[in-house]
């Protein structure tokens, strides 16, 4: 599937039904501007903390889905 034609909105609610692992890469990979320029420190991007936001990221979308199929 080319997950670069669905908004974010329809690739979470993708992610979401489909349990889909290539959908939630892509959607984590639209977040990464977002994610570098909160994982800055002293103008650089930490990757460490990069990493993390995106391990909290990924487990917040599981988490919707476990509240999402109910």
């Amino acid at each position: 599937m080319d997950y670069s034609q669905l908004t974010t909105r329809d690739l979470l609610l993708w992610c979401l039904s489909n349990k889909d692992d290539e959908a939630l890469s892509e959607l984590v990979k639209r977040f990464e501007p977002i994610i570098t320029a909160h994982a800055r420190v002293q103008g650089r991007v930490d990757e460490d903390i990069a990493q993390q936001i995106r391990l909290i990221l990924i487990q917040s979308i599981k988490n919707y889905y476990k509240n999402f199929s109910k």
